[in-house]
């Protein structure tokens, strides 16, 4: 008796990689299965696997958490990444010195700063992603941003 098994469909609306595909990646990887055996695993298209395993791929292999780190980078560095002004950015220091949340200087900003007449307000997740660039631009010796 021959039973088959349903291939699985493709994912089509991640179209980020998440921490932990990145890390099953690399498990797959040093275990030697196929792209198209981790793509399956993934539920993604194999040009996905291909296309992480290429960008991400050193002398030394797949690390998942450098893998993490560089599209973490790609994605603040993309054209498409919100930008926040030198004004901006000092209002948050200020308020991060004296310990406001980023929920609490995402409120507080539109308010205080008269910059955002007609530009963009940041949210708290801008504020806390600004403040892990800002960590990771002052320390060099920091090298993973834990987010």
């Amino acid at each position: 008796m021959v039973t088959s098994v349903a291939k699985p469909k493709v994912a089509m609306n991640q179209p980020h990689l998440s921490q932990t595909e990145r890390y099953i990646i690399a498990l797959l990887n040093t275990m030697n299965y196929r792209q198209k055996q981790i793509a399956a695993t993934l539920c993604r298209s194999p040009s996905s696997i291909s296309r992480e395993l290429k960008r991400n791929t050193t002398a030394q292999g797949y690390n998942a958490i450098d893998a993490i780190e560089q599209a973490r980078t790609r994605s603040l560095n993309s054209r498409n990444a919100r930008r926040i002004d030198a004004d901006t950015l000092d209002a948050v220091k200020a308020k991060l010195r004296i310990e406001h949340s980023p929920e609490q200087i995402a409120a507080h900003l539109p308010i205080s700063h008269s910059a955002f007449t007609n530009s963009f307000v940041p949210t708290s997740a801008t504020v806390a992603r600004c403040t892990n660039t800002v960590a990771v631009k002052s320390n060099a010796a920091n090298v993973m941003v834990q987010a």
